[in-house]
């Protein structure tokens, strides 16, 4: 392991979780609806992350950039992620806070939402997970 991996790597297990996220995947792993992590974050940066976080016992996946041939914005990393977790691409929800998850997502046909300050005019922004779980996972 470079030192820059290991630098790079502590500064992503300090990150807190985003506000919203604990909440969001208790509810929909309750509900059973299989989830699956598709970053571009490095396969061993993506499982450390999950494993420090305590969130890995939340996916049924997980799709990280050393994964794919072709990174986000190219639909493949959700077309991966649906088939690891045995769905057709319409049939999941993408949750996005970047233009080229954003794009990925609906290339794949996923139904996309964005998080956060990401704004595209094609989908449904919500400020947070919190607000997003209230309207996704609730009937």
């Amino acid at each position: 392991m470079s030192i820059h991996r290991a630098l790079y790597s502590d500064k992503h297990m300090r990150c807190p979780p985003t506000p919203g996220a604990v909440e969001f995947l208790e509810v929909a792993h309750g509900k059973g609806i299989p989830c699956c992590l598709v970053t571009s974050a490095s396969d061993d940066d993506a499982h450390a992350w999950l494993q420090h976080s305590g969130f890995a016992k939340f996916f049924e996946g997980v799709i990280s950039g050393s994964c794919v041939g072709k990174k986000k914005p190219h639909p493949e990393p959700y077309l991966m992620g649906a088939e690891q977790i045995a769905l057709a691409p319409s049939e999941c929800i993408a949750l996005e806070d970047s233009a080229s998850g954003i794009s990925a997502a609906l290339s794949a046909g996923c139904r996309t939402f964005s998080v956060g300050d990401v704004k595209d005019a094609r989908i449904t922004t919500f400020p947070s997970l919190k607000e997003a779980a209230t309207h996704l996972l609730y009937d």
